[in-house]
């Protein structure tokens, strides 16, 4: 079961963990690991990092990557959103209507300074089961699947 939070401006990806995305009818969906809440969050109101989490952009309009010449300038009108994301290596901007956040319900939050790590890495080493990082990024949970509908595409990073 997945909880459902409206994203607003309160989520910074750049330490944030992704391998994939999938796109279909109008969404992109990001799976995340660490991925960071900042202060006043409408999940916890803290400043933290969560373990797993999807990242679900609305009525996307637009996915620019950093290299494009308006990447800095940004596409949105007012009804629209430019969100600039990290996805895999690479930033991102994406122009679409609505941000949100869905969390499974056993998410489980930690302060920044003690990421949960997918990998190890030269400062930390790797705190995650393997096998639970891989079901996490292979497998969408049914919820989303009907938002991106069954025949999604997986974007390549």
């Amino acid at each position: 079961m997945l909880q459902h939070y409206d994203a607003g401006d309160y989520i910074n990806t750049c330490e944030a963990y992704s391998r994939k995305a999938w796109m279909g009818n109008g969404y992109v969906i990001i799976p995340y690991i660490n991925l960071n809440l900042m202060e006043g969050n409408t999940v916890n109101g803290i400043n933290c990092v969560i373990n797993y989490s999807y990242y679900v952009l609305e009525k996307v309009q637009h996915i620019i990557p950093e290299e494009h010449p308006s990447f800095d300038t940004g596409m949105a009108n007012q009804d629209q959103i430019d969100e600039h994301i990290v996805l895999g290596h690479q930033q991102v901007l994406i122009v679409c209507r609505k941000l949100s956040l869905y969390l499974p319900d056993n998410a489980a939050f930690s302060h920044w300074s003690n990421p949960f790590m997918p990998k190890d890495t030269p400062h930390f080493q790797r705190n995650l089961p393997e096998d639970t990082v891989e079901a996490f990024f292979n497998h969408l949970p049914e919820t989303l699947k009907v938002l991106a509908g069954h025949d999604a595409r997986e974007l390549s990073l």
